[in-house]
């Protein structure tokens, strides 16, 4: 599947702004903008657990399956097709037309522009040109006559007021309307809307004059004049897909609950999709409203937690309102008795089981009461039907209440849903996923865990070998670092770039062989932060808790890995002048501190490397190899 997916479609686009790279894909454990994907899942009822950062259009889903009336067959059709927009206009112009800008200044706009001609226009004209070269021909006079009053069209795209001639004698009669309409074409593009609007209404094209008054009612302020005139005029046309766009302008709280009310009416299933569009597009304005029809106030209370969601569920009992009191319910007080209690009681079946025990887990862990969400968690764990995203989700509360080593093996590995590149948006499932590290793991590992239960897990056949692997590379560095490190240890380590003392969390971006340098420095390790303290299992016997907090405070005193390896390394030089390997040794010192994470002292050590290896072996190949210290 190709994403990113749209945000917004149809009468509405969304910027997305990225950083410049370089940007590696992540692992993605848990949606917070939508659910996993493919969401035909989803749409077909299947919630998981819903989160206040979905995206609108999910809403509706979820808002439709918790009231008991799911989308229908065609409704999940029209959502998946569309993704809850109508088609996209579709690429930049293509054919002879590639190179035209698209984009025009809106006067007085403070440098404001709109898409003036869309790529829909351009596939017309292609279409156009090829009936009219298969019609006359494509050296025939007609056919030129065509294509450069179109390329005058054209022209206007991006600026400028460029009109084609009137139809020359002797063109055949089709051309001379066509290029009546190319005219009024041309005064629409170069935004003469009052010219274009009299002139595709001379045409017989009242949708072409309906468009060139729309255009005149957004284009800059907003005209409501020109948008009634508008309106009047696509009414007489049935329910054009304009027609929405204009109502959206004119009474935007009143077509929003009228949107509200198609939107939960399976019989007009046939324009849910453009209902969608227009309904979420409404919603995403700044002066929107989130009054007047129930399932608005229930998206903004289940986004914001606005609104007394609690006294809705005690009125009306809908599952619905469950969830949004659930999802923004603060820890404590009796007031939260009867959600939790009525979130116990639903059923596994139910559409709001997952989202409602969820966050009753977490209230229950917010009140000390490990030993209930526990019991709930596990019993969570053992339904079949969880999707990926939330089963990640209460892993992830269960390790937070884990009673042993036992437990923190079996819920310490999660499976990715997706990975992504920078942003959530851009997720893409993963081909062949395997269990990562999430963030709490991860945070255990590294904080929390002493050296003899990292190496235990390291070898237990219970953890997946990819993280076996990654603990045991772990330990093994670990344990040079707080050793002090032999000769061996530290000409491996420099040998390795991809050694280091800690796990890491989600995919690792490195280089596939350990011992290739990664370009853009994910090589070895950084400093530890002074500031981090000790992650305090519970489980943890009073000896392996303080063996952890003695590894970590050590491991917090070391500077940067290049610092630590090159500052070793010329210590175990002066130590062994005769071992064979020193200019080797020295050399890649040097390499570390280009590669390596940099801290203060980078530059002096690899200065300090650098002259020990052409002072003592300046006619090695290692010291020809190394020109620069960095």
């Amino acid at each position: 599947m190709t994403l990113p997916r749209a945000i917004l479609a149809g009468a509405a686009g969304a910027l997305i702004v990225l950083s410049c790279g370089p940007f590696f894909p992540d692992a993605v454990f848990t949606y917070d903008s939508y659910p996993q994907f493919p969401d035909n899942e989803y749409i077909s009822g299947k919630l998981g657990i819903i989160a206040p950062g979905y995206w609108r259009k999910y809403l509706v889903v979820a808002w439709r399956t918790f009231d008991g009336r799911p989308l229908t067959a065609l409704e999940r059709w029209a959502f998946q097709r569309e993704e809850g927009g109508e088609a996209p206009s579709g690429p930049a112009p293509r054919g002879p037309w590639r190179s035209i800008g698209t984009e025009r200044e809106i006067p007085g706009g403070q440098y404001q522009s709109f898409l003036n001609c869309p790529g829909d226009a351009f596939r017309r004209a292609e279409a156009k040109l090829a009936e009219v070269t298969k019609q006359y021909g494509a050296s025939s006079a007609a056919v030129k006559s065509w294509r450069a009053a179109q390329d005058t069209v054209f022209s206007n795209c991006e600026g400028g007021e460029h009109i084609p001639a009137p139809p020359e004698p002797g063109l055949p009669a089709p051309l001379v309307k066509e290029r009546r309409y190319q005219i009024a074409a041309a005064h629409f593009y170069a935004m003469k809307y009052e010219v274009a609007e009299r002139e595709f209404r001379a045409l017989g094209e009242p949708y072409l004059a309906a468009r060139c008054l729309i255009r005149q009612g957004t284009i800059g302020l907003l005209d409501r004049g020109a948008l009634s005139r508008a309106e009047e005029e696509l009414r007489k046309l049935g329910n054009p897909p304009l027609l929405g766009f204009v109502a959206s302008r004119l009474r935007p709280s009143e077509y929003r609950a009228e949107l509200s009310g198609r939107l939960n009416d399976p019989k007009r299933e046939d324009s849910f999709a453009r209902s969608l569009t227009d309904y979420t597009w409404l919603l995403d304005r700044e002066n929107a409203t989130f009054t007047g029809d129930e399932m608005t106030e229930w998206i903004a209370a289940a986004q914001t937690g606005e609104g007394d969601a609690a006294a809705r569920w005690k009125q009306n009992r809908k599952p619905a309102w469950l969830v949004a009191a659930l999802m923004h319910a603060k820890p404590g007080g009796a007031a939260n008795a009867g959600l939790l209690e009525a979130a116990r009681a639903l059923p596994a079946t139910s559409p709001a089981y997952a989202t409602t025990r969820y966050h009753r887990v977490r209230l229950l862990l917010a009140d000390k009461d490990a030993a209930t969400a526990r019991a709930e968690l596990d019993a969570a764990l053992a339904e079949r039907d969880l999707p990926l995203s939330a089963r990640n989700a209460f892993l992830r509360q269960r390790l937070s209440v884990a009673r042993g080593y036992a437990d923190w093996i079996a819920f310490a590995p999660r499976t990715p849903v997706a990975s992504t590149w920078e942003m959530e948006f851009m997720a893409e499932p993963l081909e062949k996923p395997v269990p990562l590290f999430d963030g709490d793991a991860a945070l255990d590992a590294n904080r929390g865990l002493p050296l003899s239960v990292l190496s235990r897990a390291a070898e237990d056949p219970k953890l997946p070998a990819s993280l076996r692997a990654q603990l045991a590379n772990a330990v093994r560095t670990r344990r040079i670092l707080l050793s002090g490190g032999a000769y061996g240890e530290i000409y491996t380590l420099l040998k390795t770039p991809a050694m280091q003392p800690y796990v890491i969390t989600g995919l690792d971006r490195r280089p596939n062989t350990p011992f290739e340098i990664d370009e853009y420095r994910a090589n070895w390790w950084c400093a530890w932060d002074a500031r981090d303290a000790t992650t305090t299992l519970a489980w943890l016997n009073p000896a392996e808790r303080a063996e952890a907090q003695k590894e970590l405070a050590a491991l917090r005193t070391m500077p940067s890995a290049p610092t630590w390896l090159a500052r070793r390394a010329v210590q175990l030089v002066n130590s062994a002048p005769k071992e064979a390997r020193n200019a080797e040794l020295l050399h890649l010192a040097v390499r570390a501190t280009r590669y390596g994470c940099t801290d203060d002292s980078n530059s002096a050590v690899s200065r300090a490397a650098f002259q020990a290896l052409h002072r003592l072996y300046p006619n090695s190949e290692w010291a020809r190899k190394t020109k620069y210290y960095f």
